[in-house]
This record gives C-alpha cells, sequence and structure tokens, in this order.
C-alpha cells in the first residue's frame, strides 16, 4: 500500500502547494499572512457548485466564473481588510483576515447548510491500476493542472514585466516606488492571483472529495504550514511544503490511523518552527 499512499499524497500535496502559493506570494510582498486564505478555497468550490451544479453552466465557464469571482474577494480583502490597516501593528491586518474567514464560513452556512455536497455527477469514476495502486483520471488531471498552475506561476514572476515589479516590491517597496512601480497596484494584483489560485484549488479539490463549508479551515491551515514548511516567501519552499505535508499525513494514516492524519501538519509545524524558523528554503531575507 506504500505506493497508494504517496500518490494519494501527492494529489494532497498538490492542492496545498497552490494554498500555499498564495500565503508564500502575499507574505512575500506585504509582510502579512492572509488568514481567509483556506475559506477563499472553500469560496471557489461553492462557486462552482452554483453554477454548474445548481445553474448547469458549462464546467468550463463555471470554472472561470468561480476562479473570477475568488479573485473579486481577493481584491476586497486587500481593499477593506489589509489596506487600511497596513500602516497599524502586524497583529491588525491578521485578526482582519480571520474575520473575514468567519464571515465567509458563515455566508456559505447560511446559503447551503452545513452539509456536504459534490461536483462530481454521475456513476463513481473508476480508477486506472498503477503497479499495486489506484488513480483515477481525475486525480490525473488534478496533478497535472496545479503542476501547471505553479509553473505558469514561476514563468509569470520571473519571464514578465510585472513579475519583476513584484520581486522588486517583495525585496525592497521604497525602491520599487522610486524606480515608478505603482506598489499599491502591485499588491493588489497579488492578493487577487492569490485568490485565484485558492478558488482553482478548491474547485479541483471538491471533483476529488465533497465540499463543506468548513473545508477551508484545514486545508487553510495546512497550506500555511507547507508555506512555513518550505520557508515563507520562497516560492519553490511552498511548493515543496506542499508535497511533504501531503506525503506525510497519508503515510501517517496509513501506517498509524486515519485519525491522526490532520495531526501530522501541526506536528511538522511545531517540529520546524522549533528547530528552524525559517522553513527548508527560507532565507532571512524574503525572496520571491
Amino acid at each position: 500500500m506504500l505506493l497508494q499512499f504517496i500518490i494519494n499524497g501527492i494529489i494532497a500535496g498538490s492542492l496545498y502547494s497552490i494554498v500555499a502559493l498564495g500565503y508564500t506570494l502575499i507574505y512575500g510582498i506585504a509582510r502579512r499572512i492572509n488568514f481567509a486564505q483556506g475559506e477563499i478555497y472553500m469560496f471557489g468550490s461553492f462557486c462552482f457548485f452554483a453554477f454548474a451544479v445548481e445553474r448547469s453552466v458549462h464546467p468550463i465557464f463555471s470554472c472561470i466564473l468561480a476562479i473570477f469571482l475568488s479573485a473579486i474577494i481577493g481584491l476586497l480583502i486587500e481593499r477593506f481588510a489589509y489596506r487600511p490597516l497596513q500602516n497599524a501593528s502586524r497583529l491588525a491586518p491578521l485578526i482582519s483576515t480571520i474575520g473575514v474567514s468567519i464571515f465567509l464560513q458563515g455566508f456559505i452556512t447560511f446559503l447551503y447548510g452545513p452539509n456536504s455536497k459534490t461536483l462530481r455527477q454521475g456513476e463513481v469514476e473508476a480508477g486506472f491500476d498503477f503497479f499495486s495502486a489506484t488513480i483515477t483520471k481525475t486525480q490525473i488531471v488534478i496533478i497535472f493542472l496545479c503542476i501547471i498552475l505553479m509553473v505558469g506561476l514561476h514563468l509569470l514572476l520571473h519571464l514578465t514585466k510585472f513579475g519583476k515589479a513584484v520581486r522588486t516590491t517583495a525585496e525592497d517597496s521604497e525602491i520599487a516606488i522610486t524606480v515608478g512601480i505603482n506598489t499599491t497596484r502591485i499588491i493588489q494584483a497579488v492578493f487577487a492571483i492569490s485568490a485565484a489560485l485558492a478558488g482553482a484549488a478548491g474547485i479541483m479539490a471538491g471533483f476529488n472529495n465533497t465540499i463543506e463549508p468548513t473545508m477551508g479551515t484545514v486545508a487553510g491551515f495546512k497550506g500555511f504550514t507547507a508555506a512555513v514548511l518550505g520557508g515563507i516567501g520562497n516560492i519553490i519552499g511552498a511548493v515543496l511544503g506542499g508535497f511533504i505535508i501531503g506525503i506525510a499525513e497519508n503515510l501517517g494514516a496509513g501506517y498509524i490511523s486515519s485519525e491522526y492524519k490532520d495531526t501530522v501538519a501541526f506536528i511538522i509545524l511545531f517540529i520546524m518552527l522549533l528547530f528552524r524558523s525559517r522553513g527548508i528554503l527560507g532565507k532571512k531575507a524574503v525572496r520571491l
């Protein structure tokens, strides 16, 4: 069963990595943690459910609309929960984003109730035999799409003018302003991109599991743990951390007990903070 646990871990790790990238982007440029990232992940999945399942909109259009609305939520968070408090203590915007996460969870619970729902329609999908393991076509697509998002973000940050502006702002916002970069617009764009990534991850998670209003809490924590594990502010570190968390928790569930699956992330976070608080690839200076 080892191979099966590793495959399950890669699938989960792919999604955690996408959420972790959102944390890393925002911390890298704003030096703040957006704890609403997990609830945006949940929001994206329910937006897709509202369009594709309830209103029978084509899945591709539903996906685009859900990701777009997730990005809008990111812009609203930046405008009303971050920007007015950017000169306050670090604790103030952190608490405000926690408030946003509670609001989003309560709002979706009010609309759809606490029961779980599914994005999958039709019969249960049969899996492919891969040596001694099983993987479905949907799971292969999820891994493939996550890799595309990771590579696409890396190319965006390193091969475009926008990416250069983001990295300059992350390294020194005062120098960025001096050379004519509109740092406010850059921060807005980063919040939108981070939220769009979370929304996309939530949609993919909904095809692999059921969705529920509380799903963002655990996903958000594991994404944050992955970002810290890899070195928050480091893009490659966020991806590495996501896969480590995903594989470790599935091995723990398989060889210890499924009841302790979520505990693995807590243990890894504690050990990392205790012995290397900057993370695996973290440095004193934050670099995207």
